[in-house]
């Protein structure tokens, strides 16, 4: 059985481009488009990982990194952001961090790489 990833983003193309990629590299992937979906699906599903943007307008994503935090289960970023200021605390904190643009070969690595 393939791994499950939730990935959440309000970017329709980007998200549609991401579970694009990662269907082709064999995961079975469930969408969120909003940060009270994705950590409603996180805890309905409990997916291997999650994938989220931070940026969805007046919320954040570091909601739904929290509630995977309280569930313990691996998430990887996805942030245009390069500012030590953000990516210091998600590092730290043991948060995969892929940097927009990226490939998408660096992005099914890193939802990969957080599984294993």
């Amino acid at each position: 059985m393939a791994d499950l990833v939730l990935v959440v983003d309000d970017d329709d193309d980007v998200r549609s481009v991401v579970v694009l990629a990662l269907s082709m590299n064999g995961f079975e992937v469930i969408e969120a488009r909003t940060v009270a979906d994705g950590v409603a699906q996180l805890q309905d599903r409990a997916p291997a990982v999650v994938l989220t943007d931070m940026a969805f307008g007046p919320d954040s994503g570091e909601v739904v990194v929290a509630a995977c935090r309280e569930v313990d289960v691996p998430v990887v970023v996805m942030t245009a952001s390069v500012s030590d200021d953000v990516l210091g605390p998600l590092a730290a904190a043991g948060v995969g961090v892929v940097r927009k643009p990226f490939s998408m070969g660096d992005m099914v690595e890193a939802v990969s790489a957080a599984i294993r």
